[in-house]
């Protein structure tokens, strides 16, 4: 339930700390109604979206806005774990999500359901209260006489049910921040193994951007549509990517009591092969030559908005009005690069190691620094001769990461926090000496590859070829300039 604040600060204040951090606000409403626009432009390309659908979509939208903010009056604070109560399988049934729901609660960032293509189509979005929103409100407000800490206490006792699974704003911290341990905790995924869930959404962008060019666009009509269906492909893929990311390096955390029945500990580390699954969902979506492909010809027909109130005011904000597909792709690719690279991570992905069993084989800090070498540079690998464009920015960033951690500068010092933001903003700390050894054993062996492909006399690409040559001369500079740095 929302916290309550010191009494001794006063109650304007209070309400002007809610409404200037961006952690304590809602904004599921702006979020959904994104989600929404997804659903409705692949419904609209599979021919799906008759009148009733339409009225169907917007019916569900509103009464899971209105019961989530409604939750909120009632004092229930968000739930980003509920989504993990269904298999993903289990979403389409009927029989079930109409007892209990898609979710274990509305008070989550539940995101709209589209069924894969040729599949049954259940609920766009859960038709009633979740289990948890029932165990909550109970908390809150059940008459209870004579022991109520005893009553309250049994109440409570039900923690470890996976039917009322709990993590709030504070678990979550935006959800993609690298401090935030738990990939089952999340705004917009869906079901008990949020990488299966992604998979198929992933599968479900694709197929939007295959049949787009044919099936949205109207004759008499702009090609503004198609750019929109881009753009909220693009978040789908920024979602999946980030989200998956959250295993590496992953914890399971719950707020268990001792002596609950079925209690579990505080903190577990995500299983190595969890692990191992995501940082290969990585390498197949984010990381291949074959991650985003548009059909050809699709880049000159993405128009920008051009009329009054429907985003008219980005012609004017924007540096290029035709589509930027490499610094897009790109951004998705580097904020994994940066979360996966980031200290604190790397810094979780060693502690866990000692979280694993002695007959259980862990998840090493060098399985993620080959793994990513491996799908990243696989050209070096197979022998290829030409590396294409959106592959020569992710190898960039991929090095700009790995001479980062060998060069290991001072980390800055962090911006000052919004006015009245009273989430603390704390310093970036160095990364493990481990993550530092590694990052170079990456360069060298990087920097030998690129001498046996160019002295072999294969890379006929001129473009390839000084991108291979720049490559081998900062790895070089960066190596000989850790040797001359001072011990910290």
């Amino acid at each position: 339930v929302t916290p309550v604040f010191p009494t001794g600060q006063e109650e304007s204040f209070q309400s002007r700390l809610w409404g200037r951090n961006p952690l304590l606000q809602c904004n599921y409403a702006e979020g959904l109604a994104q989600q929404a626009a997804f659903g409705v432009a692949v419904l609209e390309a599979r021919g799906e979206l008759t009148p009733e659908v339409q009225e169907r979509v917007m019916r569900e939208w509103i009464i899971e806005v209105t019961a989530h903010e409604v939750g909120h009056t009632l004092g229930l604070r968000h739930n980003f774990r509920a989504s993990t109560i269904l298999k993903v399988d289990e979403l389409n049934d009927l029989q079930k999500t109409d007892t209990i729901g898609q979710t274990g609660s509305v008070m989550d960032y539940n995101p709209i359901f589209i069924a894969s293509k040729g599949e049954r189509q259940g609920h766009f979005l859960t038709p009633t209260l979740g289990p948890y929103d029932y165990w909550a409100i109970e908390y809150a407000y059940k008459p209870i006489q004579g022991d109520e800490k005893a009553e309250l206490s049994k109440i409570a006792s039900r923690a470890a049910d996976p039917m009322v699974a709990y993590s709030t704003d504070e678990d979550a911290l935006g959800t993609y921040s690298p401090l935030a341990i738990d990939p089952l905790v999340n705004q917009f995924d869906q079901s008990s193994d949020p990488l299966a869930f992604f998979r198929q959404r992933i599968g479900i962008v694709n197929e939007l951007w295959d049949s787009m060019e044919t099936k949205l666009t109207k004759p008499g009509e702009g090609y503004q549509v198609l750019r929109r269906a881009v753009g909220r492909g693009l978040n789908e893929y920024n979602r999946a990517l980030l989200t998956s990311s959250k295993y590496i390096g992953g914890i399971y955390h719950v707020r268990d009591h001792a002596g609950d029945p079925h209690g579990r500990p505080p903190y577990t580390a995500v299983p190595a092969a969890k692990q191992r699954e995501a940082l290969e969902f990585l390498r197949t979506y984010a990381f291949s030559e074959k991650s985003f492909q548009l059909p050809p010809g699709v880049l000159n027909k993405l128009a920008i908005e051009r009329q009054p109130g429907l985003d008219f005011i980005a012609y004017f904000t924007v540096q290029r009005i035709d589509f930027p597909w490499h610094d897009a792709v790109l951004n998705l690719q580097r904020n994994v690069l940066n979360r996966l690279y980031h200290p604190v991570l790397l810094a979780r992905v060693q502690d866990n190691e000692l979280r694993f069993a002695r007959n259980e084989k862990s998840f090493t800090m060098a399985d993620l620094f080959k793994g990513l070498d491996g799908a990243i540079w696989s050209e070096l690998d197979t022998g290829a001769g030409k590396i294409s464009s959106l592959r020569r920015n992710l190898q960039r960033e991929h090095l700009k990461q790995l001479i980062r951690l060998v060069l290991r500068p001072a980390p800055a010092s962090p911006p000052p926090p919004p006015s009245g933001f009273v989430i603390p903003t704390l310093p970036t700390p160095r990364p493990p000496e481990d993550a530092t050894t590694l990052a170079r054993a990456s360069l060298v062996s990087i920097q030998a590859k690129i001498r046996q492909a160019l002295s072999a006399g294969k890379v006929a690409d001129p473009t390839t070829k000084a991108h291979l040559e720049e490559t081998q001369a900062r790895i070089s500079t960066t190596l000989q300039a850790q040797l001359q740095k001072p011990l910290e």
